[in-house]
Protein backbone atom coordinates (compact mmCIF):
# COMPACT_ATOMS: atom_id res chain seq x y z
CA UNK A 1 0.00 0.00 0.00
CA UNK A 2 1.41 3.40 -0.94
CA UNK A 3 2.15 6.05 1.64
CA UNK A 4 -0.51 8.29 0.09
CA UNK A 5 -3.14 5.54 0.33
CA UNK A 6 -2.27 4.95 3.98
CA UNK A 7 -2.50 8.68 4.68
CA UNK A 8 -5.88 8.94 2.95
CA UNK A 9 -7.16 5.94 4.88
CA UNK A 10 -5.91 7.49 8.14
CA UNK A 11 -7.51 10.86 7.30
CA UNK A 12 -10.81 9.17 6.49
CA UNK A 13 -10.65 7.35 9.82
CA UNK A 14 -9.90 10.69 11.50
CA UNK A 15 -12.91 12.31 9.83
CA UNK A 16 -15.13 9.41 10.90
CA UNK A 17 -13.88 9.76 14.48
CA UNK A 18 -14.51 13.52 14.41
CA UNK A 19 -18.05 12.86 13.21
CA UNK A 20 -18.69 10.22 15.91
CA UNK A 21 -17.25 12.36 18.71
CA UNK A 22 -19.21 15.40 17.58
CA UNK A 23 -22.40 13.29 17.46
CA UNK A 24 -21.70 11.76 20.88
CA UNK A 25 -20.79 14.99 22.65
CA UNK A 26 -23.04 17.47 20.88
CA UNK A 27 -26.46 17.44 19.40
CA UNK A 28 -25.25 18.31 15.90
CA UNK A 29 -27.19 17.36 12.81
CA UNK A 30 -25.70 15.70 9.75
CA UNK A 31 -25.63 19.06 7.91
CA UNK A 32 -23.32 20.52 10.59
CA UNK A 33 -21.14 17.43 10.51
CA UNK A 34 -20.96 17.57 6.70
CA UNK A 35 -19.80 21.20 6.88
CA UNK A 36 -17.15 20.26 9.45
CA UNK A 37 -15.89 17.53 7.13
CA UNK A 38 -15.80 19.86 4.11
CA UNK A 39 -13.83 22.47 6.09
CA UNK A 40 -11.43 19.78 7.32
CA UNK A 41 -10.86 18.64 3.73
CA UNK A 42 -10.53 22.17 2.33
CA UNK A 43 -7.96 23.07 4.98
CA UNK A 44 -5.93 19.94 4.34
CA UNK A 45 -6.04 20.46 0.57
CA UNK A 46 -5.01 24.13 0.84
CA UNK A 47 -2.02 23.14 2.99
CA UNK A 48 -1.00 20.39 0.56
CA UNK A 49 -1.17 22.81 -2.36
CA UNK A 50 0.84 25.47 -0.54
CA UNK A 51 3.56 22.96 0.43
CA UNK A 52 3.72 21.56 -3.09
CA UNK A 53 3.80 24.97 -4.78
CA UNK A 54 6.48 26.13 -2.33
CA UNK A 55 8.59 23.10 -3.24
CA UNK A 56 8.33 23.54 -7.01
CA UNK A 57 9.18 27.27 -6.87
CA UNK A 58 12.09 26.82 -4.44
CA UNK A 59 13.92 24.88 -7.15
CA UNK A 60 14.00 28.08 -9.24
CA UNK A 61 14.92 30.39 -6.36
CA UNK A 62 11.42 31.66 -5.61
CA UNK A 63 8.95 30.97 -2.84
CA UNK A 64 5.24 30.39 -3.31
CA UNK A 65 4.60 33.82 -1.78
CA UNK A 66 7.22 35.36 -4.06
CA UNK A 67 5.64 33.79 -7.13
CA UNK A 68 2.22 35.14 -6.13
CA UNK A 69 3.65 38.65 -5.64
CA UNK A 70 5.46 38.62 -9.00
CA UNK A 71 2.37 37.26 -10.73
CA UNK A 72 0.11 39.92 -9.19
CA UNK A 73 2.51 42.73 -10.18
CA UNK A 74 2.61 41.33 -13.72
CA UNK A 75 -1.19 41.26 -13.89
CA UNK A 76 -1.99 44.53 -12.09
CA UNK A 77 1.13 46.66 -12.60
CA UNK A 78 2.74 48.68 -9.80
CA UNK A 79 1.01 48.25 -6.45
CA UNK A 80 1.32 49.31 -2.85
CA UNK A 81 2.28 46.50 -0.45
CA UNK A 82 -1.12 46.74 1.27
CA UNK A 83 -2.88 46.06 -2.06
CA UNK A 84 -0.54 43.15 -2.73
CA UNK A 85 -1.55 41.75 0.64
CA UNK A 86 -5.26 41.96 -0.18
CA UNK A 87 -4.98 40.69 -3.75
CA UNK A 88 -2.72 37.73 -2.92
CA UNK A 89 -4.63 36.80 0.23
CA UNK A 90 -1.45 37.11 2.31
CA UNK A 91 -0.71 38.89 5.55
CA UNK A 92 1.16 42.18 5.45
CA UNK A 93 4.03 40.50 7.31
CA UNK A 94 4.21 37.75 4.67
CA UNK A 95 4.19 40.33 1.87
CA UNK A 96 6.90 42.36 3.58
CA UNK A 97 9.09 39.27 3.95
CA UNK A 98 8.49 38.23 0.33
CA UNK A 99 9.25 41.76 -0.91
CA UNK A 100 12.51 41.85 1.06
CA UNK A 101 13.66 38.63 -0.64
CA UNK A 102 12.41 39.63 -4.08
CA UNK A 103 14.03 43.06 -3.83
CA UNK A 104 17.37 41.67 -2.64
CA UNK A 105 17.33 39.33 -5.65
CA UNK A 106 16.57 42.21 -8.02
CA UNK A 107 13.12 40.93 -8.99
CA UNK A 108 11.12 43.90 -7.68
CA UNK A 109 11.84 47.48 -6.83
CA UNK A 110 10.21 49.59 -4.13
CA UNK A 111 9.78 53.30 -4.76
CA UNK A 112 8.99 55.70 -1.92
CA UNK A 113 6.76 58.65 -2.72
CA UNK A 114 8.89 61.76 -1.95
CA UNK A 115 5.87 63.84 -0.85
CA UNK A 116 4.56 61.13 1.51
CA UNK A 117 7.25 58.68 2.59
CA UNK A 118 4.60 56.30 3.94
CA UNK A 119 3.47 55.55 0.38
CA UNK A 120 5.48 52.84 -1.33
CA UNK A 121 4.93 51.35 -4.79
CA UNK A 122 6.32 47.99 -5.83
CA UNK A 123 7.42 47.47 -9.44
CA UNK A 124 8.35 44.30 -11.27
CA UNK A 125 11.88 44.59 -12.71
CA UNK A 126 13.08 43.13 -16.01
CA UNK A 127 14.74 40.33 -14.04
CA UNK A 128 11.41 39.78 -12.24
CA UNK A 129 9.63 39.50 -15.61
CA UNK A 130 12.20 36.94 -16.70
CA UNK A 131 11.88 34.90 -13.48
CA UNK A 132 8.10 34.95 -13.73
CA UNK A 133 8.26 33.90 -17.39
CA UNK A 134 10.18 30.80 -16.27
CA UNK A 135 7.93 30.12 -13.28
CA UNK A 136 4.51 30.41 -14.95
CA UNK A 137 4.85 27.26 -17.11
CA UNK A 138 6.03 25.28 -14.05
CA UNK A 139 3.03 26.52 -12.06
CA UNK A 140 0.61 25.85 -14.93
CA UNK A 141 1.89 22.29 -15.33
CA UNK A 142 1.54 21.62 -11.62
CA UNK A 143 -2.01 23.02 -11.57
CA UNK A 144 -2.86 20.76 -14.52
CA UNK A 145 -1.42 17.77 -12.62
CA UNK A 146 -3.47 18.54 -9.51
CA UNK A 147 -6.72 19.00 -11.44
CA UNK A 148 -6.23 16.24 -14.04
CA UNK A 149 -8.60 13.90 -12.18
CA UNK A 150 -11.53 16.26 -12.81
CA UNK A 151 -13.65 16.14 -15.94
CA UNK A 152 -14.27 19.46 -17.73
CA UNK A 153 -17.76 19.55 -16.18
CA UNK A 154 -16.40 18.88 -12.69
CA UNK A 155 -13.77 21.58 -13.14
CA UNK A 156 -16.45 24.03 -14.26
CA UNK A 157 -18.62 23.12 -11.24
CA UNK A 158 -15.69 23.46 -8.85
CA UNK A 159 -14.85 26.88 -10.30
CA UNK A 160 -18.42 28.02 -9.72
CA UNK A 161 -18.50 26.72 -6.16
CA UNK A 162 -15.14 28.31 -5.33
CA UNK A 163 -16.22 31.63 -6.83
CA UNK A 164 -19.38 31.61 -4.72
CA UNK A 165 -17.44 30.79 -1.55
CA UNK A 166 -14.81 33.44 -2.22
CA UNK A 167 -17.35 36.12 -3.15
CA UNK A 168 -19.20 35.98 0.14
CA UNK A 169 -18.15 38.29 2.96
CA UNK A 170 -16.51 36.84 6.04
CA UNK A 171 -19.17 35.68 8.51
CA UNK A 172 -19.74 38.38 11.13
CA UNK A 173 -20.17 37.11 14.67
CA UNK A 174 -20.28 40.41 16.59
Amino acid sequence: MSSNSATIRELNECKALIRRRAQDESDLGDDVLDRMEVMFDLSRFALRLARDFERIHRVNGLTWAGFRVLNMLWVMGDLEPSRLSVLTGSSRASISSALNSLESNGLVERTINPSDRRLVRVTLTDLGHQALGEAIPVQAERERDWLAILSPNELHSLKGIMNRLLAQPDPDRT
